[in-house]
């Protein structure tokens, strides 16, 4: 579904995608600097490049697919960590 435009500058009607709903954790904007604020020493550094590479993937194809993924799985390497 589009979002309709409306004069305020926000959508209306739009809706979440599917992967909100397929059981997964979710990744929200402040994902990963608490994931990076969990990591030490060369984990940030493999996570800040890969973090950068990620989204200038999805920046140039427009599709943030790959971001959400890298996120996620460094979301379980941050949860073993804190284990």
């Amino acid at each position: 579904m589009a979002a309709a435009w409306v004069p305020d500058g926000y959508g209306v009607g739009m809706m979440p995608s599917s992967s909100a709903f397929d059981g997964e954790q979710t990744v929200s904007a402040s994902t990963p600097r608490e994931i990076r604020a969990a990591l030490t020493g060369e984990e940030i550094v493999h996570f800040d490049r890969e973090y950068r590479h990620a989204m200038a993937d999805g920046a140039e194809s427009l599709d943030l697919s790959g971001v959400v993924s890298m996120l996620r799985r460094w979301q379980a390497t941050r949860a073993r960590l804190s284990l």
